[in-house]
């Protein structure tokens, strides 16, 4: 699932509430704001800062 950006260990913890049934797509839509913004790497931090954006 992690396509062109590489996830952070701890980034996993942060998608451990999210139900079962949108995993497959809160993972692609954090994969896609990645590569908008041009990050290799996927962070905690920028999790949180996705989903702030979202809030």
């Amino acid at each position: 699932m992690e396509g062109t950006v590489k996830w952070d260990p701890d980034a996993y913890k942060k998608l451990v509430k999210v139900p079962r049934i949108f995993l497959k797509m809160g993972i692609s839509k954090r994969n896609e704001a990645a590569e908008t913004e041009g990050v290799d790497l996927l962070t905690p931090e920028f999790l949180d800062k996705v989903n702030d954006k979202r809030k």
